[in-house]
């Protein structure tokens, strides 16, 4: 049976209690209850004792049109200490709750992906039709500076090898290849453009 927590202290939007997201943590202290939600714009945590849900100060998050920004709540019970880490997202930092200070500190980036350095598909592809009844055609686009031999392999959606091609000299840009179908069984399939340094997989249907 699910039990409701009174809102009271939380924050209201047009009328209605604002909880954007919840986050947990076991502790057998309950106090606090180990139990947090973002509300609108700010953290609250709830008091089993006083049935109310008390706001952590916003000082040192970040503001967007002087609105605090928060997001990703997440929370951890702290053996050593005690006491409750509580973590959310603000702007493009993760922020931790210092309880002694009352206030929000960022934790650093370092070692994080940038935008640039963050991994993109370098192939782009579609089988048209698709569903596929008889033949098909593979259309698929390569890095520009791609020339070299490419195999493009054919699995059932049980990870059979049904069909296997293989291209020489393929130059980047547009390129379309033929496949065949009218052997295979109807069900899903997938079909991997196997490159010299990478892949790329896409799933299309085989239907009667």
């Amino acid at each position: 049976m699910w039990l409701s927590f009174p809102t009271e202290g939380l924050n209201e939007v047009e009328g209605e209690i604002k909880i954007d997201d919840l986050s947990t943590c076991n502790n057998y202290s309950h106090n606090p209850s180990g139990i947090y939600v973002i509300s609108d714009t700010s953290v609250h945590v709830y008091n089993y004792y006083a049935e109310f849900w008390y706001a952590l100060y916003n000082t040192g998050l970040e503001l967007i049109d002087d609105i605090v920004q928060i997001s990703d709540l997440s929370v951890r019970y702290d053996t050593e200490y005690e006491d409750e880490d509580v973590f959310v997202k603000s702007g493009e930092h993760i922020y931790y709750y210092e309880w002694y200070t009352q206030q929000w500190y960022p934790l650093t980036n370092d070692g994080l992906s940038t935008k640039s350095e963050i991994h993109h598909d370098p192939i782009k592809s579609s089988i048209y039709p698709n569903p596929v009844q008889l033949n098909s055609n593979i259309a698929f686009t390569l890095p520009e500076s791609y020339n070299s031999d490419i195999d493009i392999a054919v699995f059932s959606e049980d990870g059979k090898l049904v069909k296997e091609l293989h291209l020489d000299d393929v130059h980047g840009g547009e390129n379309t290849i033929k496949l065949n179908a009218e052997e295979f069984k109807p069900g899903i399939y997938f079909y991997e453009i196997k490159c010299v340094n990478f892949s790329h997989v896409k799933k299309f249907i085989k239907f009667e």
